[in-house]
């Protein structure tokens, strides 16, 4: 897989960015939050994962921790249902844009010629 993952970003901010440990597959994460009816879960952007709580129609992120006592300078944000939703299907779109971009250029390669759909799926983290 590739390391990476997925930033939320409110313009010019980045608001929460991948951790150690992420890749490409963590967009389930993301998309988990529209589909959770709980108020409150983690969700999995590396170590250490991120916290969110809904509350009404906003979600209120902090960034993780993973010891005890977490220190004041943690990150916490709120970010609009729609907004967060509306990230999410961008983030969608980019990504099968770039799985797109990575199956042309296996496609030109000869030794991946016939696996380039397996492979890159499996890049992105993509194991069905």
């Amino acid at each position: 897989m590739l390391s990476g993952g997925y930033a939320l970003i409110d313009e010019a901010k980045v608001l929460i960015e991948p951790q150690c440990c992420s890749d490409f597959s963590n967009l389930s994460s993301w998309q988990g939050i529209v589909e959770n009816e709980n108020n409150s879960f983690d969700i999995w952007i590396g170590h250490p994962q991120a916290v969110i709580n809904r509350v009404q129609n906003e979600y209120i992120i902090q960034e993780g921790w993973e010891w005890n006592d977490p220190p004041d300078y943690l990150v916490e944000f709120s970010v609009s249902q729609s907004l967060l939703h509306a990230a999410i299907r961008k983030a969608e779109t980019e990504e099968e844009l770039l799985t797109q971009q990575i199956e042309r250029k296996l496609i030109s390669m000869p030794k991946f010629t016939t696996c380039s759909k397996i492979l890159t799926r499996r890049l992105m983290g993509n194991f069905s």
